[in-house]
């Protein structure tokens, strides 16, 4: 009997660490014993977060990584409709809206996150729909409407009030919320709102870890310090960054540059 937790841990803990090729063998490994033993929700599971860590690599330049990524996610779809599990069906339309946004093809990106908020209007889960609002609001400062995306992700804020397990990405939305003040040459409320992001992650979570979260809060202390000119913390920041990114996927540290260049 093969043990699922600790196989998804191992392949989380890779996806978390920004190994993308790595966590999407493992997942696809685990969809694939799942499909032998006939275990539909973990199969399920697996070739949803097979999609999430494609990613993780996908940029305009990196098409290759969007339709796998795409792949995954529309496998997804039709394993949680098979399951009639319209919580998870709504987390992974979110996620393919994060992946359209960043192949920069930002019009699927609005469809996707509308099909998502409708499908968890249909459940019961506050935090769920809290991550689509979060994610939504960046989506929106991609396309320029930096008031609007504030106004998204403080919809979320207020939506994770109901859902206090949601240490994670309540912490994420927080790290959202500074880019886009960052964006918006708001620096002040930036810094605090990263530094109580970054304390989350760097708390102890047991034998999870999420590397690739901490190189992207580093990195983004960095800028806010840079902007603030208070360049010896700035640089403590990126060289912290910099260590942690050394075990990164190239793509996907390139992803993260990527992303924050632009705030600039």
């Amino acid at each position: 009997m093969q043990d699922f937790d600790d196989l998804f841990l191992q392949a989380d803990n890779l996806r978390n660490n920004a190994q993308v090729d790595e966590a999407i063998k493992a997942y696809t490994d685990i969809a694939n014993l799942a499909e032998q033993e006939g275990k539909l929700p973990e199969q399920a599971r697996a070739t949803h977060m097979a999609g999430v860590s494609a990613k993780e690599s996908v940029s305009p330049s990196q098409g290759a990584y969007y339709q796998q990524a795409k792949t995954f996610l529309e496998q997804a779809v039709k394993l949680f409709q098979e399951l009639d599990d319209t919580a998870s069906l709504s987390a992974v339309y979110r996620d393919m809206g994060i992946v359209a946004d960043y192949a920069e093809d930002h019009d699927q990106a609005l469809i996707n996150f509308q099909k998502s908020i409708e499908h968890f209007n249909q459940t019961d889960d506050p935090g769920g729909l809290a991550i689509t609002y979060d994610k939504l609001g960046l989506h929106f400062m991609k396309v320029g409407q930096n008031e609007a995306a504030i106004q998204h992700i403080d919809r979320a804020l207020q939506l994770f009030r109901k859902d206090p397990t949601a240490g994670f990405f309540k912490a994420t939305t927080l790290f959202d919320k500074a880019r886009v003040l960052t964006k918006m040459g708001q620096f002040d409320q930036a810094y605090d709102l990263a530094t109580e992001s970054l304390s989350w992650f760097e708390a102890d979570h047991g034998e999870t870890k999420y590397d690739r979260r901490l190189a992207q809060l580093h990195g983004l202390l960095f800028l806010i310090l840079a902007k603030m000119n208070r360049d010896d913390e700035a640089k403590k920041h990126l060289q912290i960054r910099d260590q942690i990114m050394k075990s990164f996927d190239p793509l996907a540290a390139a992803v993260l540059q990527h992303d924050l260049e632009e705030l600039t």
